[in-house]
């Protein structure tokens, strides 16, 4: 993914994802400022100012506990979302075909 490829790149650069965009994007998402706060502490420039493993995998395990209820609805949506997108994609693709009587006709063996 190109997208990946640049992100060791960039990061040393400062750059990060917009925190207004995932705001905007996902307001009132239960537990998203923990989140956040985290991304921030993981950013810090001074290494011995960021979390520990132990906090960033307890911070997870608490976001994790949180949303499990729905990560089996979720997952479903998405299933079917991509379902939804293949049919189309299908039946798009099949509104481009048409047979004929030429196209239908068998083909003679040369004698």
């Amino acid at each position: 993914n190109a997208m990946s490829a640049i992100v060791p790149i960039r990061i040393p650069m400062g750059d990060r994802p917009s925190l207004d965009d995932i705001r905007c994007t996902d307001a009132g998402v239960a537990g998203l400022t923990r989140l956040i706060d985290l991304m921030q502490e993981c950013w810090r420039s001074n290494p011995q100012q960021r979390p520990s493993s132990r906090k960033c995998t307890t911070v997870m395990e608490e976001l994790f506990k949180m949303h499990k209820p729905a990560i089996h609805d979720a997952v479903h949506q998405v299933l079917q979302r991509l379902d939804q997108n293949e049919q189309e994609r299908i039946t798009h693709g099949m509104t481009k075909l048409s047979v004929t009587e030429t196209s239908a006709e068998p083909v003679r063996a040369a004698a």
